[in-house]
């Protein structure tokens, strides 16, 4: 039996997040601790008349690759993976950490050269229809100095909502700012004028992170004092 916040996370991330449409291409990335969650995102995916792509990553696998790959490896672009992510329609990526230190002692040069080889993929996903959401393992828990079930409680608590109510209630805030041009932060040893005038403001309402919240710009850099 799926857990019913499962399910309702499933449901946000499908019809909310990424309105999964009929005849689309859907590529779910997740850690093999997610497998519930991924199992009812591809469940919802193929009620919407979607095609699901399933890509299950197993605890370790990136220490290993980051470890072992040799510097010609690091430094090219998986061209399958590419030609994959330039021919799908959406994507949900359920990040799954089961080790928040797994590449603490990997020397940081080789991520950077693999990320920036593998740059162009994340360029494609920026385009598409994308949403990420943090499962709840153990160690996301044991980082947040709680235990599973307390972190579970948090974080579907926090990502269950009603989003399209939420994104109405943030739709009210963000017009506030947006016709505004100065925010002025006013606190003890704060004083602190930030110039917003011709700024486009964004409302984080559920679509590309869950949870969202956030309403966000940036200011005119030049004018902050």
């Amino acid at each position: 039996m799926v857990d019913e916040r499962i399910k309702k996370a499933a449901e946000i991330l499908v019809n909310h997040s990424v309105q999964a449409k009929k005849g689309e291409n859907v590529k779910i990335y997740a850690g093999y601790d997610a497998r519930p969650l991924a199992l009812e995102v591809a469940r919802l995916v193929l009620k919407n008349g979607a095609y699901p792509l399933l890509d299950i990553k197993l605890p370790g696998y990136e220490y290993v690759f980051m470890k072992n790959a040799s510097k010609k490896v690091l430094r090219t672009l998986p061209e399958i993976s590419y030609y994959e992510i330039k021919h799908v329609d959406a994507v949900i990526n359920i990040l799954t950490p089961t080790n928040t230190r797994e590449l603490s002692r990997v020397n940081p040069d080789r991520i950077a050269t693999y990320r920036k080889a593998v740059e162009p993929i994340h360029k494609h996903v920026m385009n598409k229809k994308w949403v990420l959401f943090m499962y709840p393992t153990a160690a996301a828990a044991q980082d947040a100095g709680m235990s599973l079930e307390e972190f579970e409680n948090f974080v579907f608590g926090a990502c269950n909502l009603d989003w399209d109510k939420e994104a109405r209630k943030m739709e009210k805030i963000r017009k506030v700012f947006q016709a505004g041009k100065e925010v002025h932060i006013i606190g003890k040893e704060t004083d602190l004028r930030i110039d917003i005038k011709g700024r486009r403001f964004v409302s984080d309402n559920g679509r590309n992170n869950v949870p969202g919240g956030e309403i966000f710009t940036s200011p005119r850099e030049k004018f902050t004092e």
